[in-house]
């Protein structure tokens, strides 16, 4: 009779304990340490409330333990995928490394084996046929063979010193453009660039330009030509000269600034001098002085020619009572103290208005003839003619030249005609004539430095 296997033990009253539960399986990884171990949830009672905090921990541990396993299992992969990578490159490197075979001769066509002496007595061998040729073969080639592309050098620009204004980069000391963020040399940032400072005005008046260096001669290294050689003499010689009147200027300035006196005949030198340009573009209008003598035909002892050109309104030139035509054809000459330019005429026709009667004779036409000298002193007379206004009212009539007449010292004044509001026993009288021009400056009259 067998022996009847051993009873199991009764259970024991108290709270059941779940099976700890193992680790993930996978092989261990270098450098990585075992999880710690889970702790076996809380023993269940039917009596007890099972503790939430226990619980919370249980879980968090179980999802440490899954992400621990996915990592490693991550790892594994990639130093698999290494492995093999290693592995193709050893076999790449084998296969460069076996000698190549050499290639079977090739037949000569037309050509049989060597001859011999058994084969001497024998027949003639038989040509061999042409071989065809074969087509190509690819030739096979393993990945990163192929040899890598080259490039040329890209050439380093060199940039100049930083100008006034710009950034200069704080890494390579390069000058850059306000408006840039990074450096265009070495491309670092210019957020705490210094601008480069203006340079004070005396050192902008001595900063000499930047010397130019002449393009080499095509025939090779050597001497410059004569031609370059005066060009660059030419160019070092106007250099100094201009830096001879620069510390000219600044002198001259300076001595004026410090002597009274000097300044005081420099001041009216240059008023003179620009008096005369003034002059020279756009001349002044003023009275050209006269003769104390004038001439008339005819001339009257009460009314003498001299008293038209008195500036005096109050005087007047008549013809002498008994003139034919009432003096239509008279004439007035007068010269002028010096050469002068003419301009414009003020006219005052017939006699002063506190002394004109009802019928007065007054000029209608009246020719102007501007006598000038030539080099041998011979007279040059230019005529213009002029119509006066017929209102007999007006005192001072503007006649303006059309052109200028230059170099004049005599005027011929001729009325040509009346107008045909005449009375009997009347005759033809002239208040003034006033000339306006340019009169030439005295002789000896120079601007003069003290």
């Amino acid at each position: 009779m067998g022996q009847s296997p051993p009873a199991a033990p009764p259970p024991v009253a108290g709270p059941v304990q779940a099976p700890p539960t193992p680790p993930p399986a996978g092989p261990a990884q270098e450098g990585t340490e075992p999880p710690p171990a889970a702790a076996p949830p809380p023993a269940e009672t039917f009596d007890v409330v099972p503790d939430a905090e226990a619980a919370a921990r249980a879980r968090q541990e179980a999802e440490n333990a899954r992400r621990y396993a996915a990592e490693r299992a991550r790892r594994e992969a990639e130093e698999a995928e290494r492995e093999a990578f290693r592995r193709r490159q050893a076999a790449a490197a084998a296969l460069f490394e076996q000698p190549l075979a050499a290639p079977p001769p090739t037949p000569v066509p037309g050509q049989g084996p060597p001859p011999s002496d058994s084969g001497r007595w024998a027949p003639a061998p038989t040509p061999t046929p042409l071989p065809q040729a074969a087509p190509p073969t690819p030739v096979s080639q393993l990945p990163g063979a192929a040899e890598a592309k080259r490039f040329a050098p890209r050439p380093v620009v060199q940039h100049g010193p930083p100008k006034a204004g710009d950034l200069v980069c704080g890494n390579c000391g390069t000058g850059n453009d306000p408006a840039r963020k990074f450096c265009r040399q070495c491309g670092a940032s210019l957020v705490a660039a210094v601008v480069e400072p203006k340079l004070p005005w005396w050192k902008r008046l001595f900063q000499r330009s930047k010397k130019k260096v002449p393009p080499p001669r095509p025939t090779g290294p050597g001497h410059p030509s004569k031609r370059t050689q005066r060009r660059r003499n030419a160019r070092k010689v106007l250099g100094w000269f201009r830096m001879g009147l620069m510390v000219i200027a600044i002198g001259g300035a300076l001595g004026i600034a410090a002597l009274p006196a000097l300044r005081t005949k420099v001041t009216d030198f240059a008023s003179c001098k620009s008096r005369q340009a003034r002059a020279i573009v756009k001349p002044p209008l003023k009275s050209i002085p006269l003769q104390v003598t004038a001439t008339a035909t005819p001339d009257s002892p009460e009314h003498p020619a001299i008293k038209a050109f008195d500036t005096n309104i109050a005087t007047y030139w008549q013809v002498p009572l008994g003139t034919r035509d009432n003096g239509a054809g008279s004439s007035l000459t007068v010269e002028f103290d010096r050469p002068s330019t003419v301009r414009q005429i003020h006219f005052f026709p017939g006699l002063p208005k506190d002394q004109r009667p009802d019928s007065q004779p007054t000029p209608q036409n009246v020719k102007f003839a501007f006598i000038s000298l030539d080099g041998d002193g011979k007279e040059v007379p230019k005529e213009e003619s002029f119509t006066l206004a017929g209102n007999v009212v007006e005192e001072d009539q503007l006649l303006k030249l059309d052109k200028a007449r230059k170099k004049i010292v005599k005027v011929k004044i001729t009325i040509v005609d009346l107008l045909p509001n005449v009375g009997a026993g009347t005759q033809v009288a002239v208040t003034d004539v006033q000339f306006f021009g340019s009169p030439a400056p005295p002789p000896g009259e120079k601007c003069k430095v003290g």
